[in-house]
């Protein structure tokens, strides 16, 4: 009786686990299908257009407090490396 329990345990997680893999090479699929559509078609992809700028923008104001903390930084650095 036990063995007949831990054979179906296994076979239920074992359905439950190819369904998952099967879904997630669907969408893959699904995925790469649809970006070789848009690059044939010369398509511009659509992230590059939604993504932020690498370097983020800030006020000169902003960017002076920063040089100045490098600043202290390395002066109290060299001061107690003396």
């Amino acid at each position: 009786m036990t063995a007949l329990l831990i054979t179906a345990l296994l076979t239920v997680t074992g359905m439950a686990a190819l369904s998952v893999l099967a879904d997630n090479g669907l969408r893959w699929w699904s995925a790469f299908g649809q970006l070789r559509a848009e690059l044939a078609a010369g398509q511009p992809r659509g992230g590059e257009r939604k993504m932020r700028p690498a370097t983020p923008h800030c006020s000169a104001r902003m960017a002076g407090r920063s040089l100045r903390a490098g600043l202290a930084t390395r002066r109290s650095a060299r001061r107690a490396a003396a």
